[in-house]
């Protein structure tokens, strides 16, 4: 079955440009509400931004390779993940003053519950932060490279090109989310096998794209990798902190109120 396919370029733009981060959007608009975690995810994506910028520096220095893709991919993503390292590195650092400011906090809101430093937390929305400015930066050069009149596909290109885009680029922003609460968790425990599994999974999904620069792009190779790679990564980061099958079900339970009383409903065993 073809898929419907919008016919006007400038609405085709607006369209995939929304869709992308969308449900990503919607995770940090309840980050937002949380004004004790706010900063977190603006501190972590300057930090991507910094990665980016010294890439750039790499790519504009080295000339003859700067038209290789592969090359400026590679230390993108070492630059990316030496960052993520250089952000929880920070968080460590500034763990005790946060907890300092939790606890003024609930001093002089007593009336308020207590709020606690949670590492998972924080690395959530480092994370986040991570990868929604990731998002943005993709989603940038995809519109910036679709201006002008015509239709997606009319000179022998993929119809599919933004939709594939839009997808890609949420797949990476919960990737990167995923990938901050695995990299912090290990890192905390001193597991240090786990970390290159997270670099490594980096380095392979996105070497995976440079199959849709082709002139008969593989779109499946990039995209089904990454929506894989995002489940195994989502269950993983879920272990780490701390959701077993039994704290599942109670989560569930929790959730089943009787709209009489308002009493949390627990199934009979």
């Amino acid at each position: 079955m073809r898929l419907p396919i919008v016919q006007h370029p400038l609405l085709a733009v607006h369209l995939h440009g929304v869709e992308g981060p969308a449900p990503s959007d919607c995770v940090y608009h309840q980050v937002s509400k949380h004004t004790d975690i706010t900063l977190n995810p603006g501190s972590s994506a300057f930090f991507w931004l910094l990665s980016l910028f010294l890439s750039s520096v790499l790519w504009y220095a080295v000339e003859p390779l700067r038209s290789q893709l592969a090359f400026g991919l590679v230390f993108s993503v070492l630059f990316q993940e030496a960052f993520r390292l250089a952000f929880y590195a920070l968080l460590k650092k500034a763990e005790s003053g946060l907890m300092l400011l939790l606890e003024v906090e609930a001093k002089r809101n007593p009336a308020e519950p207590a709020k606690t430093f949670n590492r998972a937390t924080m690395s959530y929305v480092s994370g986040l932060g991570f990868g929604v400015m990731s998002g943005i930066f993709s989603m940038l050069n995809v519109l910036a490279s679709s201006g002008g009149a015509g239709i997606v596909g009319i000179r022998g290109g993929s119809q599919l090109f933004f939709l594939t885009s839009a997808l890609m680029t949420h797949a990476l922003i919960l990737l990167h989310t995923c990938w901050s609460v695995v990299f912090h968790a290990h890192l905390d425990r001193r597991q240090w096998w786990a970390p290159p599994i997270v670099v490594a999974s980096h380095m392979l999904i996105s070497c995976l794209t440079l199959f849709n620069q082709s002139d008969n792009p593989q779109y499946a190779i990039s995209l089904v990798p990454a929506f894989v790679m995002l489940i195994i990564f989502a269950f993983w980061a879920l272990y780490v902190s701390g959701l077993r099958v039994r704290t599942l079900k109670q989560g569930v339970c929790c959730c089943l109120l009787t709209p009489a009383t308002g009493q949390v409903f627990v199934p009979a065993n």
